[in-house]
């Protein structure tokens, strides 16, 4: 080969020409090899079509090596890196999965996630049963008192009670208080209860400021419209839904600030059952706790993790001072608010809106928000589904070779460093030396693990929403019923897996590399 040329480019263009020294591969005197092999290739190819060859370089170099990949990539999608473009790429091969016909023989959590992805997308379907089965689950619960107006009837409500009927529905259960499983800091093998302030419909910076704040009239307004929608007169929702506005406003101002809850070991208050009594008496723990984690039951040497007593304190006073119609136009607003996206397309236009005013990123497409259903309660089911179509052995072998090459350098700086004392140098060679790692997890696809995990989920024809209700359920059922397994492995697969995370993660607590 001469020093000539040997371009990657085939072209008359002028401009090129100019500028070929950029373009070309010269022959190494030592080296006469150019990779040809797949790989290089497609890089090549890929560089080649990312650039506007009908740029000069001399005028405009990032034109010149981006302008293809902006142009085609923009027009379609926000995306503006190789990796997020990556992803993309990554989406839309799950979502062509999803969307394919169910076959007779498929195993049963590829039926029920495809089902789901498919239920998603049956708008027609959805419009036709309008708000039938939401307002039917409120009727089986007394009623949301904003709807019933003056037939409601206060008689043997409770929040707690209310609280349990969500939990067994599907519900999120934490409107008052979240309630959920933690690993214990200092012993890794165990878990705990834990209870914390209550995460709001906004954002408590904003909330605390009520309706003289942008975001908190916005709130507001989209209270008032949803239950427009429903068929309230205006009026009477102005009335109703501001008592229960004032009511979060009041949770708002209770809750401990971002800043407090930095330091992790002043949200540390162990509590027994018998404490959590005598101290907050009007709350039927026991009871409310047994509600929660049924089957399983609350022992009297459990050790419950309170992030903030006078979080609770304040909580007793404050619905000791709240009317039971307060209280449930409160809860049955919350349910609402995060049914609002299963229901009519009035419904859902109307969420975008409002998701658009307090600057939260939404999504327009129904196929993106169809597969962000499928991947976040279908998780495991959907992973497994794109490992197994798109993540083959060979993948899984290269990205062996690049994470332990990875280690090998990390070893390779921490042995010739030397502004580290020899004890931590050896301590950071250890920890080196004992990373975990964990490449597109086995266990999906093993077919007894995947069955045995979706083992008691049974899905018949359901409605997109009441099915959405049932798949909730499952994953609480789940989250909760670990309370009592001991952590067997530092890393959990189930909680842990990455698969269409585009880069590797390295995770400090766990000491492991993810991907």
């Amino acid at each position: 080969m001469s020093t000539d040329s040997h371009t990657l480019l085939t072209t008359n263009n002028g401009s090129i020409r100019k500028s070929r020294s950029l373009l070309e591969i010269r022959e190494n005197e030592n080296n006469n090899t150019i990779c040809v092999t797949p790989g290089c290739v497609i890089a090549a190819d890929s560089i080649l079509k990312n650039m506007d060859l009908s740029v000069d370089p001399c005028d405009d170099f990032y034109q010149f090596i981006c302008g293809n990949f902006i142009k085609d990539s923009i027009h379609d999608m926000n995306v503006i890196t190789q990796l997020e473009f990556a992803m993309a790429s990554r989406t839309n091969k799950i979502k062509m999965v999803l969307n394919e016909r169910i076959q007779p023989d498929e195993q049963k959590p590829f039926k029920i996630v495809k089902s789901l992805f498919k239920s998603c997308m049956d708008r027609e379907k959805i419009e036709e049963q309008g708000l039938q089965p939401f307002e039917k689950m409120l009727k089986s619960f007394g009623g949301w008192p904003v709807l019933e107006a003056e037939y409601w009837n206060e008689t043997g409500f409770t929040w707690t009670e209310s609280m349990y009927k969500l939990r067994m529905t599907g519900y999120s259960s934490n409107y008052f208080m979240s309630f959920s499983i933690g690993t214990n800091l200092n012993n890794s093998t165990t878990r705990f209860i834990k209870l914390d302030r209550a995460p709001l419909g906004l954002d408590p910076k904003y909330l605390a400021k009520g309706l003289s704040n942008k975001f908190g009239y916005a709130y507001y307004r989209y209270m008032l419209d949803i239950a427009e929608l429903f068929g309230v007169r205006r009026l009477n929702a102005i009335k109703e839904l501001k008592n229960s506005l004032n009511f979060e406003v009041e949770f708002a101002k209770i809750s401990l600030s971002e800043e407090e809850r930095q330091n992790a070991t002043k949200l540390y208050y162990p509590m027994k059952i018998s404490d959590l009594q005598q101290k907050f008496p009007s709350i039927p723990w026991q009871e409310y706790m047994n509600k929660m984690l049924n089957p399983l039951t609350i022992r009297q040497d459990d050790i419950i993790h309170v992030t903030s007593p006078k979080y609770l304190s304040d909580l007793e006073t404050l619905l000791n001072n709240t009317p039971k119609r307060v209280q449930a136009n409160y809860i049955f607003w919350r349910a609402t608010m995060v049914s609002v996206r299963f229901l009519t397309e009035k419904m859902r236009s109307r969420q975008i809106k409002y998701e658009t005013e307090i600057n939260i990123e939404t999504q327009s497409e129904r196929s993106d928000e169809c597969w962000s259903s499928c991947l976040y309660h279908l998780n495991v089911a959907t992973m497994s589904l794109y490992v197994r179509r798109f993540f083959g052995e060979n993948a899984q072998k290269k990205v062996s070779e690049i994470i332990n090459g990875i280690r090998r350098e990390n070893y390779k700086i921490l042995s010739t460093i030397d502004w580290m004392d020899n004890v931590t140098k050896e301590m950071a060679i250890e920890q080196a030396k004992s990373m975990t790692v964990d490449i597109a997890y086995p266990e999906l696809l093993d077919d007894i693990k995947l069955n045995a995990y979706y083992e008691n989920l049974e899905v018949h024809e359901e409605d997109y929403y009441t099915l959405v209700l049932k798949l909730n359920k499952f994953n609480i059922d789940k989250k909760f019923s670990k309370l009592r397994q001991q952590i067997a492995n530092k890393l959990d697969w189930i909680d842990n897996f990455k698969v269409l995370s585009a880069i590797m993660d390295y995770n400090v607590d766990d000491n492991s590399i993810s991907k």
